[in-house]
């Protein structure tokens, strides 16, 4: 518990610190509420349950709406649901692990239905980066995960 409670004060600095940012550079007002407004559906896909509550706090303190899974095959059930416009994807899950699962999504969902699949990922090598690439993923997001990072990425996706 510890832990988690140190992480979580660590979110709620760094948000902090995120939204005084946003309103020095004029992306937001100081009347503007915390969360930026987005209309992005995001799927966080974390087996580790502590990782899982800090990446999803972090997407939904940016205004996306937000859902999460613990490993790929749930990945699979969601996907089959609900549209989703990113999929934050570990690589390394149980049942499913994250390559197989965005290779699924790529094989069978129609292509104007596909998120962007980004691996969430603390490193990997030059081949692992490769196997990630030839499943169809879009990108990367390093672990620990950055709001910062999050904020710039999402912003490419809205405009």
């Amino acid at each position: 518990m510890l832990v988690y409670s140190h992480c979580k004060l660590f979110v709620g600095i760094c948000s902090y610190g995120f939204k005084h940012r946003l309103v020095k550079y004029g992306l937001m007002s100081d009347s503007q509420p915390s969360q930026p407004a987005s209309d992005l559906f995001v799927l966080v896909a974390e087996d580790n349950s502590l990782n899982q509550k800090i990446v999803v706090r972090m997407v939904r303190s940016l205004g996306c709406n937000v859902e999460a899974v613990a490993n790929g095959l749930e990945v699979m059930e969601a996907v089959q649901r609900r549209r989703y416009d990113v999929v934050l994807m570990d690589i390394r899950m149980p049942e499913m692990n994250g390559l197989e699962a965005t290779r699924l999504i790529r094989q069978q969902l129609p292509a104007d239905q596909q998120p962007r699949v980004y691996a969430l990922t603390a490193g990997i090598g030059p081949d692992e980066r490769q196997a990630c690439y030839d499943v169809g993923m879009d990108g990367f997001v390093a672990k620990p995960v950055v709001l910062e990072q999050l904020a710039s990425l999402f912003a490419t996706l809205t405009r």
